[in-house]
């Protein structure tokens, strides 16, 4: 685990065979993850009792959006 005290900034990604950029992560203080992964924790409940048909056209929707409007998202 890497520890960088630069919260905010983001730091690349890379595939580690070719050496290619593929996304960025923002740097988080460790309360911040920690944050996180308890809301994640939190939600889980409810986003399983929804069923998984339920919960495949949510993500179906979310991708679409993010297809339709990546232009705006990017920016």
């Amino acid at each position: 685990m890497a520890v960088v005290e630069r919260p905010g900034e983001r730091i690349a990604v890379t595939n580690p065979v070719s050496g290619e950029t593929i996304g960025e992560i923002l740097v988080m203080q460790r309360d911040e993850v920690f944050a996180t992964v308890e809301s994640a924790r939190a939600a889980q409940p409810a986003w399983e009792a929804r069923g998984a048909w339920a919960r495949a056209a949510l993500l179906s929707a979310w991708d679409d959006a993010l297809w339709r409007d990546q232009e705006n998202i990017i920016r």
